[in-house]
C-alpha cells in the first residue's frame, strides 16, 4: 500500500516555537532548499510531539517578509530521531498526499487568498533521519496577499490555498496531525519506512513581527539596506520586516535606482511610511520612464515595466499616510492611464475604510469604462456583504 500522509492543520490557541541549529546536507544526500539537517538537542526548550517509533515532530511559523503590509509566514515541520539505538528513520514524503485545514479559535476558517500554483521544491524521497539527528522541511507555498493588505499574516502551504489571518480573527494557533499508514511487507530491512500517527503541539500565529533591540536597530537597518541595494534577496526580505521610519532612506535609494524589482519593493514599503522623504520619492516614481530601468537583457520590455512602476506609484499614493498624498492623487487622476487607474481602484477595493468607499463611488462615474466597471463591482460586492452582515449571515469585515 502506498504510504499515506495526512497533515491536518487547525487554528486554536497557544504554543511556542523557535529556531534550530542547521547543518549542511551530507555528501550522499541530494541538496534540497526545503530540507535542512539539524542537530538534536533533547533539552532545546521546544515542545515536541510524543515519540512514535522513535520519531518526534513539531511545527514552526517563521516571519519571512512583508508584502502589501501583511507579514508572510513560512511554515516548517521539524522531525527528529530519538531512538535509543543507532538506526536510521526513513519517511516516504513525496508520495504522501497532504491535506490542510485552517480555522480560528471559534472554529471558523479564515479566508483563502488564492491557490498556490507553480512547481514547488520537494525534499529527497525517502527523507532519511540518522540516529540522534533531525531535519526540517519547509511546507511554505506561493503567497497571494493582493486583496488582503495590512493584516496579521498570511500562511501558504505547498500547493494548498493561501490563508489570511485577519486582525478580527483574534489569537490563533496552528496544529498538525501527521499520519503515515503501514506499507506492504518488504523483504529488505533497509527499505523499511516509518509509519504511525503524530499529534504536533499547537503553534501560536504571531500577532506582531519581532523587532531588533533598540541598541542595535540602527546598525542592523544600515547593514540590511546596504545589502539590499546590491541585490541581496534575503536582506531585502529581512528589511521589509523592520517597522521603523529609519528604513526610509534605503527605500528611497532603491526607488531612485535602476533595478525594476527593487523599485516595486520600495514602493510597497514607502506606501506605508510617513514623512516627506517617502512621499517625495513616490511622487518622483509617477514619472518613471523606460530609460530609468536597467533592462539591458530585454530592452523591449522596458516601456511596459516602466508603465507598471508608474501604476504602482499611484497605488502607493492611494495607501500613503502622508497628508498630501490624497490631494496629489486627485490632482493627477485625469493624467493617469487606464492601467494605473484600475490598479488604484483595486487598492481602494481592498481597503476597509469609509474613505475608500467614497473614492470608489467617485470612480464609478469615471470617464473610463473599465474604471467604472471595476469600481461598481467592488461597490456591489460591499453592498452584498453589508446585506449578509445585516441578516447575521456574516461577521463584520
Amino acid at each position: 500500500m502506498i504510504a499515506k500522509l495526512r497533515v491536518l492543520l487547525a487554528l486554536t490557541l497557544l504554543a511556542t516555537w523557535g529556531a534550530f541549529w542547521v547543518a549542511p546536507a551530507t555528501a550522499d544526500e541530494p541538496s534540497s532548499s526545503v530540507l535542512k539537517r539539524e542537530k538534536v538537542d533533547l533539552a532545546d526548550g521546544h515542545e515536541w510531539s510524543e515519540a512514535v517509533g522513535g520519531l518526534q515532530a513539531r511545527l514552526e511559523l517563521r516571519h519571512c517578509r512583508v508584502e502589501n503590509g501583511t507579514p508572510l509566514l513560512a511554515t516548517l515541520v521539524h522531525l527528529r530521531n530519538v531512538r535509543n539505538d543507532d538506526s536510521e528513520i526513513r519517511i516516504r514524503w513525496q508520495t504522501a498526499p497532504i491535506e490542510f485545514r485552517l480555522a480560528n479559535a471559534a472554529g471558523k476558517e479564515p479566508p483563502a487568498g488564492g491557490s498556490g500554483e507553480g512547481t514547488m521544491a520537494i525534499p529527497p524521497d525517502p527523507v532519511k533521519i540518522p540516529a540522534r539527528e533531525g531535519v526540517s522541511i519547509d511546507l511554505t507555498g506561493p503567497f497571494d496577499v493582493h486583496y488582503y493588505p495590512d493584516e496579521v499574516g498570511a500562511i501558504a502551504l505547498e500547493t494548498g490555498p493561501n490563508w489570511i489571518v485577519r486582525r478580527k480573527d483574534g489569537i490563533c494557533a496552528l496544529k498538525a496531525v501527521l499520519e503515515i499508514q503501514d506499507e506492504e511487507p518488504v523483504k529488505d530491512p533497509a527499505k523499511l519506512t516509518w509509519h504511525g500517527r503524530l499529534s504536533l503541539p499547537l503553534v501560536t500565529v504571531p500577532l506582531r513581527v519581532p523587532q531588533f533591540e533598540a541598541a542595535v536597530i540602527a546598525r542592523q537597518i544600515d547593514e540590511l539596506g546596504a545589502k539590499m541595494l546590491t541585490g541581496d534577496g534575503p536582506a531585502r526580505a529581512s528589511l521589509s520586516l523592520v517597522a521603523d521610519p529609519r528604513v526610509t532612506p534605503w527605500y528611497v535609494k532603491a526607488l531612485d535606482g535602476r533595478d525594476y524589482w527593487l523599485k516595486l519593493a520600495a514602493l510597497d514599503r514607502l506606501a506605508r511610511l510617513p514623512g516627506d522623504a517617502a512621499f517625495a520619492a513616490i511622487q518622483r516614481a509617477l514619472g518613471t520612464k523606460a530609460t530609468d530601468l536597467d533592462v539591458s537583457d530585454h530592452p523591449e520590455n522596458a516601456p511596459g515595466m516602466a508603465k507598471h512602476v508608474r501604476g504602482m506609484a499611484a497605488v502607493a499614493l492611494a495607501r500613503s499616510p502622508h497628508a498630501g498624498a490624497a490631494r496629489l492623487l486627485e490632482a493627477r487622476w485625469q493624467k493617469l492611464d487606464q492601467d494605473a487607474k484600475v490598479k488604484v481602484v483595486f487598492a481602494w477595493g481592498a481597503m476597509k475604510t469609509g474613505k475608500s468607499q467614497t473614492l470608489l463611488e467617485h470612480a464609478s462615474d469615471d470617464a473610463d469604462p473599465k474604471v467604472r466597471e471595476h469600481s461598481r463591482q467592488f461597490l456591489a460586492a460591499r453592498a452584498y456583504q453589508a446585506e449578509k452582515v445585516l441578516h447575521g449571515e456574516e461577521d463584520e469585515p
